[in-house]
């Protein structure tokens, strides 16, 4: 494996496609083994809030082979962009017409 380099804030990184850094509070990281008995861990980051007072700041996950935050901590991470599509059907509308929607769920994965 190889060691998780930090970054350092406020520098200029060079990302390719389908990458992005991300800057925030580490909130929460939990471990688990894959089938194949590999270790990841789940990193939760809140990001700060970029509106007025009153928006909530966003929160992300970011999966990674190695630890690269602890609750409390600052981080700034490189991260590749993945995810992948779902379908679901909406409830009927007054018609009894059902809609299907489809949809995409986002996924951050460490560049490690």
């Amino acid at each position: 494996m190889n060691a998780v380099t930090k970054l350092e804030a406020g520098k200029k990184v060079e990302v390719v496609n389908n990458e992005v850094v991300i800057y925030g509070k580490v909130t929460g990281v939990r471990g688990e083994t894959t089938k194949d008995k590999r270790k990841l861990y789940f990193t939760l980051v809140r990001l700060p809030a970029s509106g007025d007072e009153f928006e909530a700041p966003g929160t992300v996950e970011v999966m990674s082979d190695q630890k690269f935050g602890a609750p409390g901590e600052i981080v700034t991470a490189r991260c590749r962009l993945s995810g992948y599509g779902r379908r679901y059907n909406k409830k009927p509308d007054e018609d009894g017409v059902i809609e299907s929607v489809q949809t995409a769920d986002i996924k951050l994965r460490l560049v490690e």
